[in-house]
């Protein structure tokens, strides 16, 4: 695909710059130095994320150099998320803020539960 090779740059950039390691969550705003705290974790901006990196998983051959950067940054995201899922299963418009509402047509509840991803998330899991 045309796009690939910018994403291919342009989603390791994103972790980078936006990626909390304390909460394994991507931030709405980031820097080079990292996310800007004052910011917020979105649940759509997260979802999208997610969305994103399956795509470039999907479309990269099994022995891509880039694989093992993309499975490392799922999985982080999948533990960050699993950390703020709600008693009912979802997760809130802004992920880590109890008093949000709470999103079932969040897009992170939609690309989880997507049952031609299922297989990726758990060999991702796996290792």
């Amino acid at each position: 695909m045309r796009w690939r090779p910018t994403h291919e740059r342009r989603t390791p950039r994103t972790d980078r710059w936006c990626f909390n390691r304390d909460t394994n969550l991507w931030h709405h705003l980031g820097h080079p130095e990292g996310p800007d705290l004052e910011s917020a974790p979105w649940g759509r901006g997260n979802g999208w994320m997610l969305y994103g990196i399956r795509g470039l998983l999907e479309d990269l051959p099994a022995s891509h150099p880039a694989r093992p950067a993309l499975c490392r940054m799922l999985a982080e995201e999948l533990e960050g998320l699993l950390n703020f899922q709600d008693e009912q299963g979802l997760w809130r418009n802004v992920i880590d803020a109890p008093p949000a509402y709470s999103r079932q047509d969040s897009c992170i509840t939609w690309i989880i539960n997507d049952r031609v991803w299922a297989g990726l998330v758990e060999r991702v899991a796996a290792g």
